[in-house]
C-alpha cells in the first residue's frame, strides 16, 4: 500500500499530475484510510467479474465486490477503469511537455495505472462473517478485524455504497460458500 501513497504523492507532484487532475472530474477520487493491506487481506491481480461467483457494484458504479470458492475481492469497477483509462491515455498524449517532463509523466502514469489495475483480496476461510446491517455490508474477519473499513470513493463509504437487494445477495453467497467449506 505504501506503493500506492507513493505513486499518488509523485502523480500530485508532477506536471502530469496536475494536468491529470484539472481533467479527472468524472473519475472516481479514491481514499484509504488505514492499511487496507494488511493481512489477512493481500494486493492482488485484477479480477474478471464474468469469473466470479458474484460480482457487485457501487451504486455510483465506482468499486466492485466480488467473491469466489476461495477469495472475496475489492476493486474498482471496469467502468471506473475505463473512465481512467482514458483520462491517463490522454494526458500521455499531451505533447505541451518538455523530453524531461514527458518522460517523468510517462513513468508515473505507468506506475499509477499499473497500481490501479489491482484488487484487494481475503480467503473466504479468514472470513468469520459478511452481514448487511444498517444499509452497510460488513465483512469481519476470523480474528474480529473488519475488512474495507476505511475506503471511499468521492467522499462516500464504499460499504454504505451497494444497493440493499445487491448487498443481501453476496452476504447469501458468502454464505454458500463458507458451509461448503
Amino acid at each position: 500500500m505504501k506503493s500506492l501513497a507513493v505513486g499518488l504523492l509523485v502523480l500530485a507532484l508532477t506536471p502530469a499530475g496536475t494536468a491529470f487532475a484539472k481533467h479527472a472530474d468524472d473519475c472516481p477520487n479514491v481514499t484509504i484510510r488505514g492499511g487496507c493491506c494488511d493481512p489477512p487481506t493481500r494486493w492482488a491481480d485484477r479480477w474478471d467479474p464474468g469469473e466470479a461467483r458474484r460480482a457487485i457494484t457501487t451504486e455510483d458504479g465506482a468499486v466492485t465486490l466480488l467473491i469466489d470458492d476461495r477469495q472475496v475481492a475489492l476493486q474498482l469497477s471496469d467502468r471506473a477503469m475505463h473512465k481512467i483509462g482514458r483520462k491517463l491515455h490522454d494526458q500521455a498524449d499531451d505533447a505541451d511537455e518538455n523530453p524531461i517532463g514527458q518522460a517523468l509523466k510517462d513513468a508515473v502514469l505507468t506506475v499509477v495505472r499499473s497500481m490501479l489495475d489491482h484488487s484487494v483480496e481475503c480467503r473466504v476461510r479468514d472470513l468469520r462473517s459478511v452481514d448487511y446491517r444498517d444499509g452497510r455490508l460488513e465483512l469481519v474477519t476470523t480474528d474480529g478485524d473488519r475488512l474495507f473499513e476505511k475506503i471511499e470513493v468521492d467522499d462516500r463509504d464504499v460499504l454504505e455504497n451497494f444497493s440493499p437487494s445487491d448487498a443481501r445477495a453476496f452476504v447469501s453467497e458468502f454464505q454458500r460458500v463458507k458451509h461448503r467449506r
